[in-house]
């Protein structure tokens, strides 16, 4: 009977759980290790031009390469998602700069390095940019509502290749090119289109298509067959896009 309370005191037995981080924190230890090899090995005045100094101002150098590095992951991955709907962006227009802030001091022989990341890219509002380039690629258009099928089939170059490190928020304007295959789609309001066949005969449909310009063909399919006029009610009429 003892060894049973024994072992069931054991298995009770509350495991403490530290919770004080606004004091201190425990130190990682890949992080323990890290300082255990500048204590030994990088220990100079990263300022000073002897090797041991210079040896220290490269491991500070990486060390703040390394933030650059966590900065600029961080920053990308909220890019996407915070995006304005309606916009479209590309990944090869995003820039960076980072800009080194105070240290902060802890005792004698320690100092945190601190670094800002600043991400910049240009956003394109979704139809503007389509209404760009057919005015550009189209022969004779004359200003329709258009858009692109796949924004993203499009590959986004800076002309200079300097730009992606610059502060492209400093600069008047901004020189890139565009290159690849994306279908310009001419667009229509699909609920005008309902409504104007709302009760109307099958065989009307192609009078009624006259006044949209950007349908080049359209097959109307009415159930029961035997019907010969389209439902009265819009939220009966599907419309079915189809670019070929």
């Amino acid at each position: 009977m003892r060894i049973f309370t024994n072992a069931f005191s054991r298995f009770l037995a509350p495991k403490r759980i530290y919770l004080d981080y606004a004091a201190a924190t425990p130190v990682r230890e890949e992080v323990r290790r890290a300082m255990s090899l500048c204590d030994r090995e990088v220990f100079a005045n990263a300022s000073a031009i002897h090797r041991e100094g210079q040896k220290a101002k490269e491991a500070l150098e990486t060390a703040r390469q390394s933030l650059h590095t966590e900065l600029r992951d961080a920053l990308l991955a909220r890019l996407e998602t915070e995006r304005p709907a309606g916009f479209v962006l590309y990944d090869d227009a995003v820039t960076f700069s980072f800009n080194s802030l105070p240290a902060v001091a802890y005792g004698d022989n320690l100092a945190t390095i601190k670094e800002q990341g600043v991400l910049r890219v240009p956003l394109f509002k979704e139809n503007d940019l389509a209404k760009f380039l057919a005015e550009k690629s189209v022969p004779g258009y004359e200003g329709l509502p258009v858009r692109l099928s796949d924004y993203k089939a499009l590959t986004f170059a800076y002309t200079s290749p300097t730009t992606t490190i610059s502060d492209i928020s400093a600069q008047s304007e901004l020189s890139f090119s565009l290159t690849g295959n994306a279908e310009i789609v001419w667009q229509f309001n699909e609920n005008e289109l309902k409504a104007d066949l709302l009760g109307v005969e099958k065989t009307a449909i192609s009078q009624i298509l006259g006044k949209y310009p950007a349908i080049e063909s359209a097959e109307a399919v009415v159930r029961p067959f035997w019907k010969t006029t389209f439902p009265r009610e819009m939220r009966e009429i599907t419309v079915t896009e189809k670019i070929e």
